[in-house]
């Protein structure tokens, strides 16, 4: 029992060290991290009751095609995805760790791999050794693939929000006379959307290979893993070398669309006497959201840096 234990838990183990050091500009809080593990795997239990409950109402003949996409696509997917998506955005969308941009994604993988080593624990206890060794390769990496594609949308959307948040702070002061609309700011709440549904197309795909046991399907679903193994892996580590705090990120943004914004900034720093160093990577970001500033910009004000 002890044996198998091991082998059920081996293969999240390795995934866990392996996403936790791609995490470069801030390590996320243990507790944290044990939080959304516990719950990815807590899940299970709604998950598996909701799950019998679909299969109950699947109203397409048994072994039918339709029947398969049904029980794949929203009896399995969409149920699983769902509560790790729940877990996911009820513990860190207003988490003040989430900060990186490598954040939702490393949040993301520990939710899925929670999920994916109770239920490997089961299927490894009811089905033996065989089904270990073959799950480790597939199932378990599975899981933690579906939460790199569900990571990447949940962090873009989170940037996007932050970004959104600071452009109507600064507005409210008077830095930025009328935020830009373009079609990165208002397309920001469709990424929410997006990480719950990219994983569950992807996750009922791949269960539905699964399920038949022909040549055909057998060549496909090999196709589908190996490509998932490139594209997961490959994004991970691009996400992780361009790791870096949403303010500084938000900061070049702004500077970009808003070329006024930060003399206006320094200016006012100048009326409160306030240093500020633009050259050290160390000093007060003037762009950061979690800015709480006392004074605003006074247009009327012609002391300290002009406008470019």
């Amino acid at each position: 029992m002890t044996v198998f234990l091991a082998l059920s838990c081996l293969p999240s183990i390795v995934l866990l060290s392996y996403i936790y050091k791609k995490d470069k500009a801030d390590k996320e809080p243990f507790g944290l991290l044990l939080t959304l593990f516990v719950l990815g795997a807590l899940v299970c239990f709604p998950v598996a009751f909701i799950e019998s409950v679909m299969e109950n109402i699947n109203p397409f003949a048994q072994g039918s095609l339709l029947y398969n996409v049904f029980s794949n696509f929203l009896g399995v997917a969409l149920i699983e995805e769902g509560g790790k998506f729940i877990v996911l955005y009820l513990v860190t969308h207003k988490n003040k760790n989430f900060n990186c941009l490598f954040d939702g994604v490393i949040y993301s993988v520990v939710t899925s791999l929670g999920f994916a080593t109770l239920e490997n624990i089961l299927y490894v206890a009811q089905y033996g050794f065989a089904t270990a060794v073959i799950r480790a390769v597939t199932a378990v990496p599975g899981h933690m693939f579906f939460g790199v594609l569900m990571g990447c949308f949940y962090t873009m959307w989170h940037l996007g929000k932050s970004l959104t948040d600071t452009e109507k702070q600064y507005h409210s002061l008077g830095y930025i006379d009328e935020p830009v609309k373009d079609k990165n700011s208002i397309a920001y709440k469709s990424q929410l959307l997006s990480a719950l549904t990219a994983p569950v197309l992807v996750h009922g795909m791949y269960d539905l290979l699964a399920t038949y046991s022909g040549v055909v399907a057998i060549i496909l679903f090999i196709v589908l893993l190996v490509s998932l193994y490139i594209y997961c892996f490959g994004k991970v580590k691009k996400i992780s070398g361009q790791d870096n705090t949403e303010a500084n990120i938000i900061a070049g943004i702004l500077n970009k669309r808003y070329p006024y914004l930060y003399p206006r900034i320094a200016q006012a720093m100048q009326r409160q006497r306030m240093q500020y160093n633009p050259f050290s990577q160390r000093s007060y970001n003037p762009y950061s959201a979690q800015n709480d500033y006392s004074y605003s910009y006074n247009p009327s004000d012609n002391s300290g840096v002009k406008e470019n």
